[in-house]
């Protein structure tokens, strides 16, 4: 049996409002209905008859006073009638689409109002609405699926509605998808959004050439600064790579979430985007993976990332270009290299991440910021390769991890500054190791972080990392008195007596008098040496001095000493600053 409408139907008259005291005939399919009539039911089981015409209370089928529903058995053609047995709609079958537009919709909640049924399906506009068939099973197979997209898009940009995919495979030729602002500055103005049902269920799949997939467009000069589009839950994915998986241009606070593309010659390329995020984004296989530059109106400005993962690239990961904030929460940036017997573009030196600014037009201080991020196997110039010729920046890592295998970068981290700006290089609890079981060849000339230019005003807080080999850990007073180190306690001792007995300690397993004012102070677990700070205290009113006469990463020996330089013991209290964990 058979609902006449899910949910409970409401018939609506010629002027919009809800029929009452109307008449209701159901008959044969393609009959008239009230010659012949079908046997129509109050219950789904079909045991309890109801009698034609059935009656319309406020636009329901009405049953003692109360509204309800009827139930038919398979297809049925429908009439029905005003009071004054004036026909409203005639239809020879329940399929007819046009039913829609007359049956009306109400939630059962307190407060809700009825509306014709056609206006509740129209808040979502389907691709499959225009025609999309989801019969791609490969690259180039399948129906071409682009001028029905574009339809449901230029539909949906009229409205503001968001197209949603439902999930299935899509073919997508050329010339690929646009959504293009049509509405300029203004805030009322409508512009459309793009919905999947997940990347892993909505699968757009690009045809060869060179064409963009799917490009989202502003309009002028500054029509982006009022964006406020998403594309979510789809994936974009290119058969070679020529073109892009999605092109944007002219957005501001514009959003991508659960979106995955593969292959293409970038997979996302943007220009005048800024105060813009993206959310479990996956960007892999492309020429190139993620580029953002200025054109006309705006450098890349705030962009923020959380959890994405973007690699397998074969030149770069990300490269962007003067930006003003930059920050990336967690995810990944890994495994750009050469793709085997497919060669990357000639003369392009390969890194994960870059941020250059290399525009004379400026807006603002650089700053970059890092947070749970890996990297991994990226080949050529860095993992992160921050470059700022002119314009004061920071560049802070927090809780990141650089891990090195057969494929690797020469740095894992290169800071490059220029002019007379004030730079500042902040790591502070990330780890640096290399894979010997993986192939990886410890090398003194790859430091784990470099610094090109040490003629200029560079500040480094090196605070608690992790630099797994002793031989590639940085030491950042080789780069000159331009670079200053900045740290905090890594190790600190009080002694209760001129023996070296142990008072308080942190990082320190004991003190061990080797001589007249001589004590070694050994450490709980490895310190780097070569850059670290140490501040020694005399105690119980003892005039004098004390200096460091060897460090290790083991330990340190201290030489007590009068002010006459002659040998005495003492008490003492000792703090070395900048002396991060090593692992081996």
């Amino acid at each position: 049996m058979l609902a006449i409408a899910t949910p409970l139907p409401q018939f609506f008259d010629l002027d919009g409002l809800p029929l009452d005291q109307g008449f209701i005939y159901i008959g044969k399919p393609g009959q008239n209905a009230q010659v012949a009539p079908l046997p129509v039911y109050w219950d789904e089981e079909g045991t309890i008859p109801a009698a034609q015409p059935l009656r319309t209370l406020n636009g329901m089928i009405a049953r003692n006073g109360s509204p309800t529903n009827a139930f038919v058995p398979g297809n049925y053609s429908l009439e029905v009638q005003r009071k004054n047995g004036a026909q409203v709609i005639y239809l020879p079958d329940s399929i007819n689409t046009g039913l829609q537009s007359q049956i009306g919709y109400k939630r059962n909640e307190a407060g809700a109002v009825a509306r014709p049924l056609q206006s509740k399906l129209g808040e979502s506009l389907s691709v499959l609405d225009f025609g999309a068939i989801a019969d791609c099973t490969d690259y180039g197979v399948g129906t071409d699926n682009c001028a029905a997209f574009q339809a449901a898009i230029d539909a949906a940009n009229k409205i503001g509605a968001e197209v949603f995919i439902p999930a299935g495979k899509y073919r997508i030729g050329a010339p690929g998808l646009l959504v293009s602002n049509t509405t300029g500055q203004k805030l009322e103005g409508f512009r459309a959004s793009i919905r999947g049902a997940g990347p892993r269920g909505s699968i757009l799949l690009g045809d060869s050439g060179a064409f963009d997939m799917l490009t989202l467009k502003g309009q002028g000069n500054d029509g982006g600064s009022y964006s406020e589009q998403h594309i979510d839950e789809v994936a974009v994915l290119k058969a070679d790579v020529q073109g892009s998986c999605i092109y944007l241009d002219n957005h501001y606070h514009f959003s991508m979430r659960n979106v995955r593309t593969n292959g293409g010659r970038f997979g996302v390329l943007m220009f005048d985007v800024h105060e813009s995020c993206f959310t479990n984004v996956v960007i892999t296989f492309a020429m190139y993976g993620l580029y953002a530059n200025r054109n006309v109106f705006t450098q890349p400005n705030i962009l923020s990332f959380y959890n994405c993962s973007i690699g397998n690239c074969r030149n770069y990961s990300i490269d962007v270009h003067n930006p003003a904030t930059f920050t990336y929460v967690g995810g990944s940036i890994e495994g750009s290299q050469p793709i085997p017997g497919a060669s990357p573009e000639p003369d392009l030196v390969r890194w994960g991440c870059r941020l250059i600014w290399d525009d004379a037009v400026g807006e603002g201080t650089g700053g970059a910021t890092f947070i749970g991020t890996y990297f991994e196997q990226n080949d050529g110039k860095a993992d992160l390769w921050f470059s700022n010729p002119g314009v004061a920046s920071t560049l802070t890592l927090i809780g990141c991890s650089f891990q090195r295998h057969v494929i690797h970068t020469t740095n894992c981290i290169f800071f490059e500054g220029g002019g007379s700006a004030h730079y500042t290089l902040s790591l502070m609890g990330n780890g640096f190791r290399g894979y010997s079981e993986y192939g990886y060849v410890v090398s003194e000339t790859q430091k784990y972080v470099a610094i090109a230019d040490t003629t200029r005003n560079i500040k480094v807080v090196d605070l608690g990392n992790n630099y797994y080999h002793e031989l590639e850990r940085p030491n950042f007073s080789q780069f000159g008195p331009h670079v200053e180190q900045l740290g905090v306690a890594t190790a600190w001792v009080s002694t209760s007596d001129t023996a070296g007995t142990v008072a308080k300690s942190f990082a320190v397993s004991s003190v061990i008098r080797t001589g007249v004012g001589l004590y070694t102070v050994n450490y709980a677990h490895l310190l780097t040496t070569g850059s670290n700070a140490y501040s020694i205290t005399l105690l119980a009113g003892v005039s004098g001095y004390g200096t460091v006469v060897n460090e290790s990463p083991t330990s340190m020996q201290i030489a007590i000493k009068t002010f006459a330089d002659v040998p005495q013991d003492a008490r003492f209290s000792v703090l070395v600053f900048g002396g991060n964990d090593i692992a081996g």
